[in-house]
């Protein structure tokens, strides 16, 4: 999945989601990212950024939602609980914080 091209908008949700890859098996976590990643838009999300280190040992992703409860749906989305033993086969791990935009440049 692409990420947007899309300006910060202040006013919505966004979520920093960072992923522990440096134990991971890197292509079942991808097709596990294939399953998910797609659902956003059903919740109102919407995946500005995704970047990988130049190690493979991390990944982050900057997440939108049009509101609050958002993320709060598409974590219980049955097909992206239906692909959680995908992630959990993986090795890898996940965080995600609720971010603001401090400055760009």
């Amino acid at each position: 999945m692409a990420a947007s091209s899309a300006k910060v908008d202040v006013k919505q949700p966004h979520y920093l989601a960072a992923f522990d890859l440096s134990a991971a098996d890197i292509a079942t976590f991808d097709a596990y990212e294939a399953k998910v990643l797609p659902l956003l838009a059903a919740h109102g999300g919407e995946l500005l950024w995704r970047v990988r280190s130049v190690d493979r040992a991390t990944e982050y992703h900057l997440l939108r939602f049009a509101s609050e409860t958002g993320l709060q749906r598409y974590r219980q989305d049955p097909l992206r609980m239906a692909a959680a033993p995908l992630f959990a086969s993986s090795g890898a791990l996940a965080s995600v914080t609720e971010v603001t935009l401090v400055s760009s440049i």
